[in-house]
C-alpha cells in the first residue's frame, strides 16, 4: 500500500529480488533500463573492487554508463583497464561500462543515511570530464556535502538543480504529477532522514512550500514523539480484555444505556482490520463503541499526541489500548506503518476526525484532512458511527484535555446523570487508490452528515 520506488523481478524460485530504485534508473539509447544498484553489486564483486557508484551522463539526451570505483589495493591502478574489461566480461550487454574513474578518496560523499550521494560524485566526475582529467578523481573530503531539498526535487523531477526557482509549483512548472509527488516524500526521508507532511503536497504546492516543509519536519524530528507499542500482544490483551469485560464497560453501562439503530446487522459483525470512526461528543464516548463494536480488547484508539505529556496518564491510555496521533501530521507515514500492522493483526482503530472533543452542542466539526490521508493509504474499510444524546450525560468540557487540572476531571470526568444514547451506524466505505485525501474526507464527512 505504501510505493517505495523499489524496483524488484520474481526469480526462477518465485522469490522477489530487489533490483534497484527508480529514481536512479538509467535510459540507454537503445531505450533499455539499466538499475545502478544491481549493477553496482556485479561490479563490487570483483576482487580488486572495495566498493563502486554508477552514473548516467549524458549521450545525446540518453545515459551513458560511467563507472567510478574505489580499489581495494593502490597497486592496481595500473591495470584498470583490465579489471574494467573483467567486469564487464560478467555483465549482461546492456549493463556494459563504457566509461570509467578511480576515485581517490577512502569513500564516496554519503547522504545523511548513508547512501551514496550520486549527484555529488556526478557532479565531481562533470568537472573533471571540462578539465580533461577522466581517469583519476580526488576531493577534498568524501562526505563533506548532504543533499538539500533542490536536490531532491531536481532528482525526482528531473530537472536541472539551477533551473528550480523558490515560486515555481511542483504541478505546472515542474511536471510532478501525483505519483512524483508522493515519490517525493520518499526520497526526502531517503536522503534527509525526515518526513514531511504528506497531506499537505497538492498540485499548488511550490518549491517554497516544500522548503517550509522540511525546515517544520527538522523542527519537530527534534521533538519527535516515541510511538508505544509494548501493549499489543497477547498478555497485555488478556489484561485490558479482563479490565474491560469486568470493570471499565459494566460500569459505564450503570450509567449510560444504548439503543442501537438495526442492531441485527450486527449480530455477525467483525471489527477486524477496520477504522472505525465517531463524533468525539465527550470524554470516554469510546467506550460506548467498545460496547457496540466488540472485542474491547482489540480496539487501538488513535488519541491526540496532547495526552502523551503526563507520565501517568500515558501509560493508562496505552494500557488501555491507545496509541498517540501527531496531529501536525509531520509523523503520519511512521504511524500509518505501525497502525497497518496492528489492522493485520486482528485489531480496528477507533479514530474521531475532528480531532477534538465537540464543545459545542448542536454542531459539527469539520472533519481532518488526516482521515482521508489514513483511509488512502491503508487502504482498509471506514465504519462510520455516530454517538447522539452522550453529552447529556458526560458534559464536555470547555477546555482541551491537557488543559484540564484535577478538579476539571473531577466535574467532567464523570456522568451528570443516567441517560440513554443513540448509536447510529453507517454503511462501510472504501475508496479508491486514485483519489485524494482531501476527496476522501469530504465523501466521509458528507456521510457522516446524513446519518
Amino acid at each position: 500500500w505504501y510505493k517505495t520506488g523499489d524496483i524488484g523481478e520474481i526469480t526462477p524460485e518465485k522469490y522477489l529480488r530487489i533490483i534497484g530504485r527508480d529514481t536512479f534508473k538509467l535510459v540507454l539509447q537503445n531505450g533499455e533500463n539499466v538499475f545502478v544498484e544491481d549493477l553496482e553489486k556485479k561490479i563490487n564483486a570483483h576482487h580488486a573492487i572495495s566498493t563502486s557508484c554508477v552514473i548516467g551522463l549524458d549521450d545525446s539526451g540518453a545515459d551513458k554508463i560511467f563507472g567510478i570505483f574505489i580499489l581495494k589495493n593502490k597497486e592496481d591502478e595500473e591495470r584498470i583497464d583490465e579489471i574494467v574489461k573483467e567486469i564487464n566480461q560478467k555483465l549482461e550487454s546492456k549493463q556494459q561500462i563504457q566509461e570509467y574513474a578511480i576515485w581517490k578518496n577512502d569513500d564516496f560523499p554519503r547522504t545523511h543515511t548513508l547512501k551514496i550521494n550520486r549527484r555529488q560524485v556526478k557532479e565531481v566526475i562533470i568537472a573533471n570530464r571540462e578539465t580533461g582529467q577522466n581517469t583519476e578523481v580526488e576531493v577534498e573530503t568524501a562526505a563533506n556535502s548532504q543533499m538539500d531539498i533542490y536536490d531532491v526535487i531536481s532528482l525526482v523531477s528531473k530537472k536541472d538543480r539551477k533551473d528550480i526557482k523558490d515560486d515555481m509549483i511542483l504541478t505546472s512548472d515542474l511536471d510532478m504529477d501525483s505519483l512524483l509527488r508522493a515519490e517525493l516524500t520518499a526520497v526526502v526521508e531517503e536522503n534527509m532522514g525526515i518526513v514531511i507532511d504528506a497531506v499537505q503536497i497538492n498540485a499548488q504546492t511550490s518549491v517554497s512550500d516544500i522548503k517550509n516543509m522540511v525546515k517544520d519536519a527538522e523542527v519537530k524530528a527534534l521533538s519527535a514523539p516515541h510511538f508505544p507499542t509494548w501493549q499489543y500482544n497477547k498478555f497485555w490483551d488478556s489484561i485490558r480484555y479482563l479490565i474491560m469485560k469486568f470493570i471499565v464497560l459494566p460500569l459505564q453501562a450503570l450509567f449510560i444505556k444504548i439503543e442501537l439503530e438495526a442492531p441485527e446487522s450486527f449480530d455477525r459483525f467483525d471489527p477486524s482490520g477496520r477504522i472505525v470512526i465517531y463524533n468525539h461528543p465527550g470524554l470516554f464516548d469510546f467506550l460506548v463503541l467498545m460496547r457496540v463494536v466488540g472485542k474491547p480488547h482489540k480496539a487501538v484508539g488513535l488519541a491526540a499526541q496532547g495526552f502523551w505529556t503526563n507520565k501517568l496518564i500515558s501509560r493508562l491510555m496505552e494500557l488501555g489500548g491507545s496509541f498517540p496521533l501527531d496531529q501536525t501530521g509531520g509523523q503520519l507515514i511512521q504511524q500509518s506503518q505501525i497502525v497497518s500492522d496492528l489492522l493485520d493483526d486482528d485489531r480496528y482503530v477507533i479514530l474521531a476526525p475532528q480531532g477534538t472533543i465537540q464543545r459545542v452542542q448542536g454542531t459539527e466539526d469539520p472533519f481532518q484532512t488526516g482521515i482521508g490521508f489514513l483511509a488512502d493509504e491503508l487502504d482498509v474499510p471506514i465504519l462510520p458511527v455516530k454517538v447522539k444524546g452522550y453529552d447529556k450525560i458526560m458534559i464536555p468540557p470547555p477546555m482541551g484535555v491537557g488543559e484540564m487540572g484535577i478538579m476539571d476531571w473531577l466535574k467532567y470526568g464523570r456522568p451528570h446523570k443516567i441517560g440513554k444514547v443513540k448509536v447510529v451506524v453507517g454503511e462501510e466505505m472504501l475508496f479508491d487508490k486514485n483519489d485524494s485525501p482531501e476527496k476522501i474526507t469530504k465523501a466521509i464527512q458528507d456521510t457522516f452528515d446524513k446519518m
